[in-house]
């Protein structure tokens, strides 16, 4: 939507993976967000393979009811990992700015 609206010249990866950019590329499947993810699920004791971002959308909201602290962490380890991801592949885009894992 950002490349037709002119906000944006390329729909390529942020993260320079070669890719183009979505949703599920973004959160889901690019190598970069990917090892955050992975990093952080198995930290909360989830081991899982990621799927699409509606599916493990899905997974979030079944899955972690309740007020229980482990759910409560991950929830907010989740929400982290979303916010943090979206800053680095904007000050990548915009700000030329670069931060390693």
């Amino acid at each position: 939507k950002l490349v037709a609206w002119g906000l944006v010249s390329t729909n390529r990866c942020g993260f320079r993976c070669g890719q183009g950019e979505s949703i599920d590329h973004l959160f889901i499947e690019c190598p970069f967000t990917a090892r955050i993810w992975n990093h952080f699920l198995m930290m909360c004791g989830f081991w899982k393979r990621l799927s699409g971002w509606h599916v493990e959308a899905e997974w979030c909201i079944q899955r972690l009811k309740g007020n229980d602290f482990k759910y409560w962490l991950t929830k907010l380890t989740l929400a982290s990992v979303i916010y943090h991801s979206w800053q680095e592949r904007n000050n990548r885009l915009y700000n030329n700015c670069f931060r390693s894992f």
